[in-house]
C-alpha cells in the first residue's frame, strides 16, 4: 500500500474504534472513517508529528513565537522545508478558526 504518509498510516500509530469506544484492527485503507480529519494539511502535520515528534514540536513553538514577535522583529524561518511548514500551519490553523466560527 503506498501512501503519502509512511509513518502516520502505520498500525501503530492508527487507532480505529468500534461501537462503545471498542478499539479494531487498523483499517486497510488510510486514511479511513476513524481518522479525525481527512485534510491533507492536518495529515501531513500528523506525519511531521510521528516522524519526528521534537522537529514537530520545535516548528510548532517557532511558528507561534514568529506570529508573536513578527510585529515587532520580523523572524524568518532558516531553511526552505520550515518555511514550507510554516505556511501549512498557517492553512491548519485558518482552517480550525473557519470551523470553530459560529454562524449567526
Amino acid at each position: 500500500m503506498a501512501t503519502d504518509y509512511p509513518f502516520a498510516s502505520l498500525p501503530q500509530n492508527r487507532h480505529c474504534f468500534g461501537e462503545y469506544g471498542v478499539k479494531l484492527a487498523p483499517c486497510p485503507d488510510f486514511p479511513c472513517t476513524h481518522t479525525p480529519c481527512h485534510d491533507p494539511d492536518y495529515l501531513a502535520d500528523q506525519e511531521d508529528n510521528f516522524r519526528d515528534p521534537a522537529y514537530h514540536f520545535r516548528l510548532w513553538w517557532e511558528y507561534h513565537n514568529e506570529k508573536e514577535l513578527g510585529r515587532v522583529i520580523p523572524v524568518p524561518p532558516q531553511d526552505e522545508e520550515t518555511r514550507l511548514r510554516f505556511d501549512e500551519e498557517s492553512r491548519i490553523l485558518d482552517k480550525w478558526c473557519r470551523a470553530m466560527r459560529v454562524e449567526r
